[in-house]
């Protein structure tokens, strides 16, 4: 029961990151972001009502299953045309002044759009959030952690991505750290974007 609440108190810390939120109700209105839930615990958080902004921040997350990116696809262009699929959770985001929009003004102007995919639930969930300008072009990727144990995980690869960016040969390989930061026991680690390839549903 102990760990639950922890878990409970942790994520309301990496939606707070992202700035106030309001789920659904009046309070909701007028809503920013749109939650499509995923099997496994797991959801995309995307722009609401931002036309092809919303469309294509839904590239935060693909799943594997042909099912689940279906279900993202969807619960995008209903974004996108300003609806909500019967599921989905209606959020409001006010993310100026939030940590991770303190980090990002440091290098991009606004506007920014956020969008999130919040991983599988249980202990050591951290979210991964594509940070874009107004027409939807990732300018870099963010993972926020608050369990102690992501929190590490995070400074490390902080490290370990400083550490490849000394070797010859890997420049726009593997993504570049930005930076580490830590603040009221949220920890952000800041990636530059490196756009993947599609691969075959086979694998």
């Amino acid at each position: 029961m102990m760990n639950a609440v922890i878990e409970l108190q942790e994520e309301e810390l990496l939606y707070l990151a992202l700035g106030a939120v309001h789920r659904d109700g009046a309070r909701a209105a007028p809503a920013t972001h749109v939650q499509v839930p995923l099997a496994g615990g797991r959801s995309v958080i995307l722009p609401w009502g931002q036309g092809r902004t919303s469309w294509r921040a839904a590239s935060v997350y693909l799943p594997y299953r042909m099912t689940g990116r279906l279900r993202v696809a969807l619960g995008a262009a209903a974004a996108a045309a300003g609806g909500t699929l019967p599921s989905c959770l209606r959020l409001r985001l006010d993310a100026e002044g939030s940590f991770l929009w303190r980090l990002c003004i440091r290098h991009w102007r606004e506007p920014f759009h956020f969008a999130v995919y919040t991983g599988t639930a249980g202990p050591g969930r951290k979210w991964t959030v594509r940070v874009m300008d107004a027409e939807g072009n990732a300018l870099a990727y963010a993972k926020v952690a608050a369990c102690p144990a992501a929190r590490l995980l995070l400074q490390n690869e902080g490290v370990r991505l400083a550490d490849l960016a000394e070797v010859s040969g890997l420049v726009g390989r593997v993504p570049e750290a930005i930076g580490f930061w830590e603040e009221d026991g949220v920890s952000v680690l800041l990636l530059s974007p490196l756009e993947g390839r599609r691969v075959p549903l086979r694998f």
